[in-house]
């Protein structure tokens, strides 16, 4: 038997080396291993004592918001006291062995959805964001730490009115309270008589002592222009009362503002300023419009009508041998208007205004001038009328398949009614002698209104259901007028004196209710300074009519500031929601709520309740 012991040797020293070399890999886990078992129970305890630290401090925190707001209120670092037996907040952080514990109180922020931000945002002072910290540093490093929001919102409080009694403690003006269901507000019974017969309610004073020329009104917003040698020619005005006009701001031209054009953020102005008939004004701020852009159109003759069409203005002018007195400027960028086309029409063009592919021109000599705007750089001349009398076209109005044209004061009809649906052979169909120069004119529904220069009848209105026989439904005798816009039953009147706009108030149903009232409520007294969250209400809202309301906040009850949902006095709540965070910390609160009807139908506020907070 033989025996290869070269063999066995060799296989032996190959265990021997894996050995080896499993011991250097598996002892210093092993090792590591005796030693987290070694240090793991301390380890545990350290974090379980940290944990009950952490949990103090966070048990403090509630229990000092539930005493009062107030005590976790302000931003900081704090720790845990117990002071007469119950938690409390001390500036600071604390160390008790080798732990080290502290509690930061940071501020919250929220965007307009009410969703919490880490940058920008309103501050929610209804809100707060707590992290509690607990470290240690035996045997090892160690933290736990907690991170939650507190908010005020427990304990909340409401006021209610929903009565009649309750409502009536509160204020209005062309508004009752009724015992309908448990009580609602409402427009009064109409006391304002028809367009027969106006009534003037109320005046608005520009600035300095010029003319006023033109007014319209958008949305809650009124806009003047005029022509005065000291202040503003182009005014912004809050027209949320439509009796009671107030000024927001304005702008100084430097000269005449004859007519205006509002679209979107831009107001576009025809002026007397040599350098600049054209001048846009951005205000999408109505509190600080700005110039942004101007155009020189010509000679220095002024600019006396201006209309819009997509991304092109067309500004009218006075005569001039040898130029145009129509000019189109592309106005896609505002800030950089250009000239694009022209037309010479021979004659001071007075008004304009645009329909479809066309631009119905009052003049001098044609009266109604109708141009095919097809290609806004060349507008060509596709039509026109003239009137038989002769007289100077003033102002027009173009509605559907008729022109509307007031003439100067002459012989025969001032006011003519012209079917321009053939627009290369227009056609009288009907006018009425008015017995002055007609300066502006409104067609709403069977009704022409107009602005004149008959030294008693500067105000008119026109039946023109029959558009063949117009007749007189009345008149209202005022300083003479430039313009008129007229907005349901009320009139605005642009006038010739230190009253730049006077207000009549009309209307064709004979005024079964009010058409404006305001109410502001009775005021909740909190005691105390608190958050106001929340504004619920229902009203209804038959056609015709329309609701709205603000909530008014003070803290001395003497000056209260009224807004809407995002916070300014520009907007208003129609809808249930939440009171603005950068306004809602008041000692006091109204509502104030606005009533519009059309003079036969009435909106009506059933019940208003605000949550708050102390």
């Amino acid at each position: 038997m033989s025996h290869n012991f070269n063999t066995q040797r060799g296989f032996s020293l190959v265990e021997i080396l894996i050995t080896i070399g499993l011991a250097a890999i598996l002892l210093p886990v092993f090792l590591t291993s005796m030693v987290s078992i070694r240090d793991s129970r301390p380890y545990r305890e350290k974090r379980l004592r940290a944990s009950n630290f952490m949990q103090e401090c966070i048990d403090a925190v509630y229990l000092a918001k539930e005493e009062g707001w107030s005590n976790v209120a302000t931003v900081g670092t704090y720790y845990p006291t117990i002071t007469s037996n119950t938690w409390q907040l001390a500036a600071g952080s604390q160390t008790i062995d080798d732990f080290t514990r502290e509690i930061v109180i940071e501020d919250v922020y929220r965007n307009s959805n009410l969703d919490i931000v880490t940058s920008g945002g309103i501050l929610d002072k209804s809100t707060k964001k707590v992290t509690v910290n607990v470290d240690w540093t035996l045997p090892n490093n160690g933290q736990v730490t907690s991170t939650f929001y507190l908010t005020r919102y427990a304990n909340n409080t409401s006021w209610t009115q929903t009565t009649d009694n309750s409502f009536s403690s509160g204020s209005g003006t062309g508004i009752v309270y009724t015992a309908v269901g448990d009580g609602e507000v409402q427009l009064a019974t109409g006391t304002a008589t028809s367009w027969a017969n106006p009534a003037n309610v109320g005046t608005f004073s520009g600035d300095g002592t010029g003319d006023g020329k033109k007014f319209t009104i958008i949305g809650n917003y009124g806009y003047l222009t005029q022509e005065t040698t000291s202040g503003h020619e182009f005014t912004i005005i809050d027209a949320t009362n439509p009796i009671a006009l107030t000024k927001i701001s304005g702008v100084e031209i430097g000269n005449i503002v004859y007519d205006m054009v509002i679209d979107g953020n831009y107001a576009y102005l025809a002026t007397g300023v040599n350098n600049a008939e054209l001048t846009i004004i951005n205000i999408t701020n109505k509190n600080a419009p700005t110039i942004v852009g101007t155009r020189d159109l010509g000679n220095n003759k002024d600019a006396f009508a201006i209309a819009k069409s997509g991304n092109f203005v067309y500004v009218a002018k006075d005569s001039s041998g040898g130029s145009a007195e129509m000019y189109v400027v592309n106005v896609t960028n505002p800030a950089l208007p250009l000239e694009v086309g022209s037309y010479e029409n021979g004659a001071d063009v007075n008004d304009i205004k645009i329909e479809g592919n066309y631009a119905y021109l009052a003049t001098d000599n044609l009266e109604t001038v109708i141009l095919n705007i097809t290609v806004p750089a060349a507008p060509t001349l596709a039509g026109f009328y003239d009137s038989a009398g002769g007289a100077n076209g003033e102002s027009i109005v173009v509605s559907g398949s008729y022109a509307y044209l007031g003439l100067a004061s002459g012989t025969g009809n001032d006011f003519e009614i012209v079917n321009i649906s053939n627009q290369a052979s227009p056609t009288l169909v009907g006018g009425y002698d008015v017995g002055g120069t007609v300066t502006g004119i409104n067609i709403i529904g069977n009704y022409a209104f107009l602005s004149t220069s008959n030294g008693s009848a500067e105000f008119t209105a026109l039946n023109i259901s029959n558009l063949a026989s117009p007749s007189l439904v009345g008149t209202f005798n005022l300083d003479t007028s430039d313009d008129i816009f007229v907005q349901g039953n009320y009139a605005y009147m642009v006038n010739n004196n230190s009253n730049e706009i006077l207000i009549l108030e009309g209307g064709t149903s004979g005024g079964l209710y009010e058409t404006y009232g305001e109410y502001t409520s009775d005021r909740r007294n909190a005691n105390a300074t608190v958050t106001w969250n929340y504004i619920d209400f229902i009203y209804q809202e038959p056609a015709g009519t329309d609701f709205k309301l603000q909530v008014g906040l003070s803290t001395d009850d003497v000056t209260y500031t009224y807004v809407g949902p995002d916070g300014t006095s520009a907007t208003y709540y129609e809808d249930p929601g939440h009171i603005p965070l950068n306004v809602n910390e008041a000692r006091y609160f109204k509502i104030k709520a606005f009533f519009y009807g059309d003079g036969t139908a009435t909106p009506v506020l059933e019940y208003f309740s605000v949550n708050y907070l102390p």
